[in-house]
């Protein structure tokens, strides 16, 4: 079974008022509106860990769409994206085409970049899925 993902965008939310059930609400979201990856019906659109947010999606569209929606569930709980810290990465065959940068409902733009960094580990923008093991080496001997 191949599976192909051809892009990631990696969100930091900033909060302003902590709500109890803050990124659950975001998840259903995202799985509820049908746009994204899934497989056997579990939705893979969307990977969070505190903060850090992580869409996937099948194209440069749908991508902007899934942004839009966490946007819009975050601006109820009064949090917004960083987009000083956020970034986009494709990852499939036309990862070296170039794509028009996602922009926020406000009008702010996401830049892509060739690598991204979530929870320690670097994900590189290639034809399929790697990581960049370099830098957990230089740390582990320091």
């Amino acid at each position: 079974m191949t599976i192909a993902v051809t892009l990631c965008c990696k969100l930091v939310v900033t909060v302003f008022t902590a709500r109890r059930y803050a990124s659950g609400n975001v998840f259903e979201c995202v799985s509820d509106c049908g746009l994204g990856c899934s497989i056997k019906r579990y939705c893979m659109s969307i990977f969070m860990y505190a903060d850090d947010i992580i869409i996937l999606a099948p194209s440069v569209s749908a991508l902007q769409r899934l942004l839009h929606v966490c946007e819009t569930e975050l601006k109820w709980l009064d949090m917004f994206i960083n987009v000083n810290k956020s970034a986009c990465i494709r990852i499939g065959p036309r990862y070296k085409e170039t794509c028009y940068n996602l922009s926020t409902l406000d009008e702010r733009e996401i830049q892509w970049i060739n690598t991204v960094r979530y929870l320690g580990v670097y994900l590189v923008s290639s034809k399929t899925f790697r990581c960049a093991i370099a830098n957990a080496k230089i740390s582990f001997y320091r």
